[in-house]
């Protein structure tokens, strides 16, 4: 379907009558006069190709390109301007039309030769706009996981960051619990409460240790071969219950 945008019934005889002499197919020709009449057309009903004239009474066909654009109307364009109006092509070609040419100079072949070279055209951009659409899809999602994964790191540097800072509390509280403990050479009460806090002041630095290692051993997670192994939860309790204590 070939939709003709020009204000004169002359000129639509004749690119009737050219493209009635196509020898790839047959064109159906739609003719509209108007600037709004034209983009209502080319809005609502399916069109291969239009055939926008410069001069269109008191408006442009510079008018109706950019009324195209603003209202995303996808449809390919051929210009066609008279004698003399090469700048306002080379404008026309600027806002998005694919092709010109001069209504002085045109023939069937031409015409044909024009449509078909604008719908090969205009496929083309198509499909790279579509695979740019694609891409930038591709790329928003990226980075949205990206995102979404930084703030998982965050969130699991704070925690790691505070299951790290438990056992030193639990250091520096016992060690300071030690330091108001008679020397060693008392009574017997008072070494075995000193002992008593240097091993659980010791047991905290070792677990600090393991908690250390199992954080790298997470970041290796999905990296490696999973090794699922039996766990004691009871001794896991215990463990917990005596962290808690």
């Amino acid at each position: 379907t070939v939709v003709l945008v020009d204000d004169s019934e002359a000129d639509y005889g004749i690119i009737r009558r050219y493209l009635g002499r196509a020898t790839t197919g047959v064109f159906e020709v739609r003719w509209t006069q108007t600037c709004e009449d034209a983009l209502g057309l080319l809005e609502r009903e399916p069109v291969d190709v239009c055939l926008l004239d410069y001069r269109l009474g008191m408006n442009s066909g510079l008018e109706v390109l950019q009324a195209m654009q603003e209202r995303e109307i996808r449809v390919p364009v051929i210009f066609l301007t008279g004698l003399g109006d090469l700048e306002v092509a080379i404008e026309a070609m600027r806002r998005g039309a694919i092709d010109y040419l001069d209504k002085n100079e045109l023939t069937p072949g031409l015409l044909e030769r024009s449509i078909r070279y604008t719908l090969e055209n205009f496929a083309a951009c198509e499909a790279l706009r579509r695979a740019n659409e694609e891409l930038e899809e591709r790329v928003r999602a990226r980075t949205a996981d990206l995102e979404r994964s930084n703030r998982e790191l965050e969130d699991f540097a704070m925690l790691v960051s505070h299951e790290l800072e438990l056992p030193l509390k639990t250091i520096t509280a016992q060690l300071d619990a030690l330091r108001g403990t008679p020397a060693s050479g008392g009574p017997s009460g008072d070494s075995d409460l000193a002992a008593y806090f240097l091993n659980r002041a010791y047991t905290s630095a070792e677990r600090m240790q393991f908690l250390v290692r199992d954080v790298l051993d997470y970041s290796r997670v999905g990296k490696r071969p999973s090794n699922f192994e039996p766990v004691d939860l009871e001794s896991l309790l215990r463990n917990v219950l005596a962290e808690l204590d």
